[in-house]
């Protein structure tokens, strides 16, 4: 769980951090259809990229980053409910959303695999689960990089792990993957996969 005082600073520059990945957000963010469920909002870096949804709800713990997400979806004009919430707990019933969103998020969730269990409960059956993570690398240099940059960047950056394997927690959860990514765009330093997941059966 984060501190009551969250991350003020992370939240002051995280979109200039994070905007080597506005591709990545561009390509997959338009694919959310239906009642849509975005886990760990941030400052709503997402949401300019949304299209003809039923409806929109982002959960964000942090009071910094809610209060920017909030700023920009008054801004843009998209209709969102912005809940404070634990991605490990969430407060919705079973099956009530077409998509969930997920994106850089799951290297930060301390109860990484409570949260994605939620987030399949929330899903319906036939929905999807768009994600986007940082990974760690299967070079052994990359990632013996990452191994020994994870504690000093998980204090600056908000619990952050460069070294979590996200996919494989996708994986052992129940989702079955469909990749969209290269294994490393040209402008990030480690590996980023995105794509649909969809619960197994």
């Amino acid at each position: 769980m984060l501190k009551a005082t969250g991350h003020p600073l992370l939240a002051r520059y995280l979109d200039l951090a994070m905007s080597p990945l506005k591709a990545v957000r561009a390509r997959l963010i338009p694919l959310a259809k239906g009642r849509v469920l975005e886990v760990g909002g941030g400052t709503g870096a997402n949401l300019e990229w949304y299209r003809d949804l039923d409806s929109l709800v982002v959960v964000e713990p942090d009071p910094h980053m809610r209060v920017r997400a909030e700023r920009r979806a008054r801004k843009q004009g998209v209709p969102t409910q912005i809940l404070d919430a634990d991605a490990a707990l969430l407060p919705f019933p079973d099956a009530s959303f077409d998509t969930v969103v997920a994106t850089f998020v799951l290297c930060t969730i301390p109860e990484v695999d409570a949260a994605i269990r939620e987030m399949r409960r929330v899903l319906k059956p036939d929905g999807c689960l768009l994600y986007a993570e940082h990974t760690r690398s299967e070079g052994r240099v990359v990632h013996a990089a990452q191994r020994a940059l994870t504690p000093m960047w998980r204090r600056v950056a908000g619990g952050c792990r460069l070294d979590r394997d996200s996919l494989r927690w996708l994986r052992e959860t129940g989702f079955d993957l469909q990749p969209m990514s290269p294994p490393r765009p040209a402008n990030h330093p480690f590996p980023v996969h995105y794509g649909v997941a969809r619960p197994r059966s």
